[in-house]
């Protein structure tokens, strides 16, 4: 028994659509996991940037308790776009007093980015030693 050329064409038309289905949930799939990769980096891009911000608040506070141990602390805003920021960012410095009368506590609050949904905070506290001269 012999099947119809017409037959047959309809058969390889089935086959061709199924392909093609396969083919675009492949490429669904994806196209899907790249996006997700992307995402990703960038979020890891975004917090590497805000761990520096707060060291660097670590830091100019080190800095400025070695000056004047009466230093309170102050806020930055960078612009998005200053320094190679993709978001604005808001770093706060506070300091009071410590346990140890010989230290400060130091606080820094970090805030990248000004949609709420995509804000990264990050808080960093330590004690930091006065130096000697400013020690009581």
């Amino acid at each position: 028994m012999k099947r119809s050329p017409r037959c047959r064409r309809g058969f390889v038309t089935v086959i061709v659509l199924v392909a093609m289905v396969a083919a675009v949930l492949i490429a669904t799939a994806s196209l899907s996991r790249v996006t997700t990769q992307t995402s990703s980096q960038r979020r890891n891009i975004d917090q590497s940037q805000v761990d520096l911000l707060a060291e660097a608040g670590i830091s100019l506070a080190q800095v400025r308790l070695a000056q004047d141990a009466a230093y309170s602390g102050e806020t930055w805003n960078l612009a998005a776009g200053a320094q190679g920021m993709k978001y604005p960012a808001t770093v706060t410095i506070k300091t009071s007093e410590s346990d140890q009368p010989s230290q400060r506590k130091v606080e820094v609050d970090v805030q990248l980015g000004d949609n709420p949904a995509r804000t990264i905070r990050a808080k960093r506290t330590i004690n930091l030693s006065l130096p000697e001269s400013e020690q009581e």
